[in-house]
Parts: structure tokens; C-alpha cells; sequence
């Protein structure tokens, strides 16, 4: 899916998170498997909560949910994609 194409895609809402790390590491899963992903945040109220959204286009939505399925990503290795940073545990 080339750049104009992803423009002119609608995207859907995949799977929301508390906290925007998760989200960005569902995000590189996603976009390894070739699903483009992006995040969308919004805060619920004023600078108490927020939630963060992983859209992808809704033609490749059953494709997200496979890659999803076939992941068994441990915690640490989800919070590695989405720091960068080891865990200190191991």
C-alpha cells in the first residue's frame, strides 16, 4: 500500500490503551507484518486520562487481527519495541 493510497483509506479503530507505549508497540508488530498502524490519542478528561488508539485500514483489519493472533510477545518484549530499553528483570 503505497503512501496515496493510505490517504485516501479509511482507517478503523484496532485495539485502545491505557498507555502510549503498548499502543506504539502493537504499532511496530503491526507495521513488521506489513499492516501500516498509527496512533490516535485523546484525552477523556482534562490531563486525568487518556486513551490511546492503534487505527489501521479497515481493508487490512482481518490481517491485524492475525498478525495479532500469531504474536506471543512476552510483556518485555512488547515494552522493548516500544522503548527500546531492556528490562531490567532480565
Amino acid at each position: 500500500m503505497n503512501r496515496e493510497d493510505m490517504k485516501r483509506e479509511e482507517w478503523q479503530p484496532f485495539q485502545t490503551f491505557a498507555d502510549r507505549g503498548s499502543a506504539q508497540a502493537l504499532a511496530v508488530v503491526l507495521e513488521s507484518e506489513g499492516v501500516p498502524a498509527r496512533i490516535e490519542s485523546s484525552k477523556l478528561v482534562a490531563g486525568i486520562e487518556t486513551r490511546h488508539c492503534v487505527l489501521v485500514p479497515a481493508s487490512l483489519v482481518h490481517r491485524a487481527k492475525w498478525v495479532l493472533a500469531d504474536t506471543d510477545l512476552t510483556d518485555s518484549e512488547l515494552e522493548y519495541l516500544a522503548t527500546g530499553k531492556l528490562s531490567e528483570t532480565e
